[in-house]
């Protein structure tokens, strides 16, 4: 009980390299395997699987962190400009874009 009130437990969620983690988890989630099973494919019948496990956490985080500056990142980007886009003006039912014809009002 007294370690989830120490300083150092709240302080946790503040350092740089949790932050890093929290913030490629999903890149890691989506590459992780993938690393994995090139590495095994690649290196499986040389290396011991201790060996491959040592090669593959530094190699997974690292295509984690490219993962997400390059793929993560600009379609969080483009989703974010598409949901938010403003709305056109001149597009409702009342103005001259909005209607079939001049001066006719489109059917209810």
């Amino acid at each position: 009980m007294m370690a989830l009130a120490s300083a150092t437990v709240h302080r946790a969620p503040t350092w740089p390299p949790i932050v890093w983690l929290g913030r490629v988890s999903y890149s890691l989630y989506l590459t992780h395997t993938l690393v994995q099973l090139v590495m095994l494919h690649a290196f499986g019948r040389w290396l011991f699987a201790w060996a491959l496990l040592i090669a593959c956490v530094p190699l997974t985080l690292w295509v984690s962190q490219l993962a997400h500056h390059w793929v993560e990142r600009p379609a969080s980007s483009l989703g974010r400009r598409l949901t938010t886009a403003p709305q056109r003006r001149g597009r409702g039912p009342g103005s001259a874009a909005g209607r079939l014809s001049p001066g006719l009002d489109c059917p209810p």
